[in-house]
């Protein structure tokens, strides 16, 4: 809670870098705590997280190391969570690589024309397992992945799969079409 408190606070006065350095009596901030946050984010614009607790009476607290028992977050604060944990844990740079896989969801929304497209999760098959990762998609890939979606069909694709905190991301989409079996 003390954590999350200092987070809230270095957000809110728009001083992000703060709670990355390090300070006598104050908590360190985790990638794990970050990431975690990201997974609870607030979906509708003007909403927001709050995470309460309480403590045992019994527990003997010093002044200036009492944790709150309440933090609110804003939704709008969580591209910087976003951004912290990926500076408490760097990735290597993304490389250009086939991937293969399932299209889970389809999230995408008509453009101009009257066309989906937009954002895709795929279920992404590695050696190291199965991840998931978002993409955005044009409208006829985004039309591809229609269909491979509803017929559970695999996809195949060129692009960039990166890590941001515990969300993977493919960027530079290239040849996505059905996978053969």
């Amino acid at each position: 809670m003390r954590s999350l408190g200092r987070l809230a606070h270095s957000l809110e006065v728009a001083d992000t870098d703060a709670v990355l350095r390090e300070a006598e009596d104050q908590p360190v901030l985790s990638a794990n705590l970050c990431e975690g946050l990201l997974d609870m984010t607030p979906v509708v614009d003007d909403a927001s997280l709050t995470i309460a607790a309480s403590f045992a009476r019994s527990l003997p607290l010093v002044a200036e190391q009492t944790p709150p028992a309440r933090v609110r977050l804003r939704r709008d604060l969580f591209p910087q969570i976003d951004y912290l944990a990926g500076r408490l844990r760097p990735a290597p740079p993304p490389q250009l690589q086939m991937l293969v896989g399932l299209v889970e969801t389809l999230n995408g929304r008509p453009n101009a024309d009257n066309r989906p497209e937009g954002q895709v999760t795929l279920r992404v098959i590695t050696p190291e397992g199965e991840l998931r990762a978002r993409v955005e998609l044009t409208a006829e890939q985004y039309a591809i992945a229609d269909h491979l979606h509803m017929q559970n069909l695999p996809f195949s694709l060129e692009g960039l799969l990166h890590r941001t905190g515990r969300t993977f991301h493919v960027d530079r989409v290239t040849d996505f079409h059905a996978a053969t079996r």
